[in-house]
C-alpha cells in the first residue's frame, strides 16, 4: 500500500477548526451557571467551573491559531498592531484580533478569579461574576460576529 505524504495543517484552516470550542464551552457553562444557581447542586458548581476552565485554554489556543491564520493569510503584522486605522480586510483583520484578545483575557481572568474565591471559601455568585460573564458574553458574541464578517463578508480565508 503507498502512503501519501500528509500536508502540515494549514494555519488559515487552524482557526477556523477551533474557534467553536470556546464559544461553545463558555455558553455551555453559562446555561450549567444558571442552572447551578437554581438548583444549588454542587455537580453543577463543579462542571460550571470546568467548562469555563476549558473554555479559557481553548480560548488562548484559538486566538494564538488565528494570529498565525492572519499572518499566513498575507496580513502584515502592522496592520495588525495599528488596528481598524489599517482599513480593508487588514484593519478588520485587526478588529477581530483585538476583541477576540479581549474576550480570552476576560474568560481567563474570570477561570483565575473563579478559582481564587473558591479557594479563599467565598462565595462566587457577587455582582463582579455577574458583570464579567456579561462581559465576556458581549465580547464572544461580538468577536464571532466580526469573524463571521471577515469570511462571509470580505472573503478572507477563503
Amino acid at each position: 500500500m503507498i502512503q501519501k505524504e500528509r500536508a502540515p495543517v494549514n494555519p488559515v484552516e487552524l482557526h477556523p477548526m477551533l474557534v467553536h470550542f470556546p464559544i461553545a464551552l463558555f455558553l455551555t457553562m453559562l446555561l450549567v451557571e444558571v442552572l447551578w444557581r437554581i438548583r444549588r447542586e454542587s455537580w453543577l458548581e463543579r462542571a460550571s467551573a470546568l467548562l469555563l476552565d476549558l473554555s479559557a485554554i481553548s480560548s488562548v489556543l484559538t486566538v494564538a491559531a488565528g494570529f498565525l491564520a492572519a499572518v499566513a493569510g498575507g496580513v502584515p503584522l502592522s496592520s495588525l498592531l495599528a488596528g481598524e486605522e489599517a482599513g480593508g480586510v487588514a484593519g478588520a483583520v485587526a478588529e477581530h484580533m483585538q476583541r477576540g484578545l479581549f474576550a480570552m483575557v476576560l474568560l481567563v481572568g474570570l477561570a483565575f478569579y473563579r478559582h481564587r474565591v473558591r479557594r479563599a471559601g467565598r462565595s462566587w455568585e457577587g455582582w463582579l461574576a455577574w458583570a464579567g460573564l456579561a462581559l465576556a458574553f458581549l465580547m464572544v458574541l461580538t468577536a464571532g460576529l466580526s469573524g463571521g464578517e471577515l469570511v462571509y463578508r470580505l472573503g478572507f480565508g477563503r
